[in-house]
Formats: structure tokens, sequence, C-alpha cells
């Protein structure tokens, strides 16, 4: 069995894997969040689950804008990202779209 999940890894400037705060993951069309805001710990320190397999009900099979946002914890600047993210009732979540990194300045 496959169990599938869209993470996005949080950098600071200089490349570094970075633990943020404030983190979030709102389905645009439902207004809902879709992520509990922990890091994924497979991956390590700056890796975050955007969706999963687990939370495949809560979006589209056509896919759906999910706005992912995030705090700096020294300097307080905040970044977002748009991911399309297909769920419904495909098999697994995809990512149709959004990054892989999110770098802040």
């Amino acid at each position: 069995m496959v169990f599938v999940s869209i993470n996005v890894q949080f950098q600071d400037k200089n490349g570094n894997a970075l633990a943020v705060k404030n983190y979030s993951a709102v389905n645009q069309r439902t207004n809902e969040s879709i992520s509990s805001g922990t890091q994924q710990g497979i991956n390590g320190v700056g890796y975050y689950t955007v969706a999963d397999d687990n939370t495949r009900s809560k979006l589209s099979t056509q896919g759906d804008e999910v706005v992912v946002s995030a705090t700096h914890p020294t300097t307080g600047q905040i970044k977002t990202a748009t991911f399309k993210i297909s769920g419904g009732c495909n098999c697994h979540v995809a990512r149709i779209s959004g990054p892989q990194v999110i770098t802040f300045d």
C-alpha cells in the first residue's frame, strides 16, 4: 500500500533548513485548514506536510488552491505560497503546482 504526502521545506536566505512558526495550509475553496502544522519528521527540520492521503477528502478531484503561510522564527517575516492539490475521489493526493522549497529573505 502506498501513502502519499505533499511536503514543503522552509529555508533561510542561506539555504539552511528552518523550523517556522505559525505554519498553516488553508484550502481556498472551503476556507478550511487541511494541515496540523506539525513538522514532517521523516525528512527532518524545516519540512512540513501540506496535504496527505488522510486529507484527500478535504480536496476536490480537479484540485484546489491551498495557501501555505509561515513566519520566520527570529525575523518575524511571513512567507506565503499557493499550491494546487487534487484529492477527492482519486486514490491519492497530487501536487498539480506549488513550490518544493519556500525561502525567506
